[in-house]
């Protein structure tokens, strides 16, 4: 289980790292929303709860985590908050690559990730979702969705909508990098 004090509702990754952006303790640090999909919508991760075994990835369409700055200016340590990992809540940068994606190079090229990384700021002021990539066929749920209401911007400014934060072919917002300058940046 996640830790309990956060707000979490399973198949619901970008509104659990929206509330868990929101928390004070983030006001103060660097902070990334971090958007995890490709063109094909099949990104593999290891250690995820929702796969059905500990050996096995599961493919995501898309995924989305929460990077924290830690420490000092100048030995700055970056923390994956992912509600949905096996491997804990915080864990350091360097490990959650290391055991999310370890794998990833000796897979076909269609399951490697792509990172959008979007400031902390901009995700929480802008972020919408309508809910509707949720829907089936006959306008039902396909998971329970959260008991708050749908993220909803505050400001004026252009929202931005889930299903262009998770399109990696649109670069209308944050940095899109690859596992290899992900890794690079962050280490």
């Amino acid at each position: 289980m996640p830790p309990s004090s956060h707000h979490y509702q399973a198949y619901y990754c970008e509104e659990n790292v929206w509330k868990l952006a929101q928390e004070p303790r983030f006001s103060t640090v660097e902070g990334y929303a971090v958007f995890i999909s490709n063109p094909d919508k099949t990104c593999a991760l290891w250690h995820q709860r929702a796969s059905e075994s500990l050996y096995e990835p599961i493919v995501w369409d898309y995924h989305v985590i929460y990077l924290a700055a830690t420490g000092p200016v100048a030995q700055v340590a970056w923390q994956v908050w992912d509600l949905d990992t096996r491997l804990g809540c915080p864990v350091s940068f360097v490990e959650y690559i290391e055991q999310t994606f370890s794998l990833t190079m000796a897979l076909p090229p269609q399951y490697l990730p792509l990172f959008r990384l979007v400031p902390r700021e901009l995700f929480v002021e802008r972020f919408f979702s309508n809910r509707e990539h949720m829907l089936d066929d006959e306008s039902h749920f396909r998971q329970p969705p959260p008991a708050w209401p749908a993220p909803a911007p505050t400001t004026q400014d252009d929202p931005l909508p889930l299903l262009r934060l998770v399109d990696m072919q649109d670069d209308f917002v944050g940095d899109i990098l690859d596992l290899y300058g992900l890794s690079e940046r962050f280490r």
